[in-house]
């Protein structure tokens, strides 16, 4: 009767623990399929100096959440052809930080809703590649969505640059 009653536990607890796995999973998956990126960069020929602040607004689209599956998001942008040691800063709130030497915490995201993180570049009158990359911060850091943009110089007098998203 004792080992009856064992095992039923056991098997309850088991049960519980799948249960438990597969709701954090799903809900998980459910915030890395629908986490998009979108910046401000215009295909048209853009201006680009050191003063000038471009976005990053990383958007969860998850059509709902699951409660207590709360993860952060992170965002990041980098130059990936950096040879010319172009300056890129991120606004973070330590003030204006090189971007290959932080990844900034965007916090919670709820369904439906957005956050931004803002950067300037100054492109030295050079082509350049830019990265933006948002994690998801769940115990482990998972890429969840990526956009890289390529600006070529047209007119260096105008700093005039034309950008496709790659």
């Amino acid at each position: 009767m004792k080992q009856k009653y064992k095992k039923e536990i056991y098997n309850i607890g088991i049960s519980t623990l799948v249960v438990i796995a597969i709701y954090v999973g799903l809900g998980l998956f459910l915030n890395v399929i629908s986490t998009n990126i979108y910046d401000d960069f215009p295909s048209a020929n853009i201006s680009i100096s050191e003063y000038t602040q471009h976005k990053m607004i990383v958007k969860n689209s998850a059509p709902c959440t699951f409660p207590y599956i709360t993860p952060s998001y992170l965002g990041y942008v980098t130059i990936l052809n950096n040879v010319h040691q172009i300056q890129c800063k991120v606004n973070s709130n330590k003030g204006n930080e090189p971007c290959e030497s932080i990844t900034i915490d965007l916090g919670n995201i709820p369904a439906g809703e957005s956050k931004e993180l803002t950067f300037s570049i100054e492109p030295l009158n050079e082509n350049f590649t830019l990265s933006m990359t948002a994690y998801l911060d769940f115990r482990l850091r998972i890429k969840v969505s990526s956009k890289t943009i390529n600006c070529n110089l047209v007119d260096k007098k105008l700093k005039l640059y034309s950008c496709k998203k790659i």
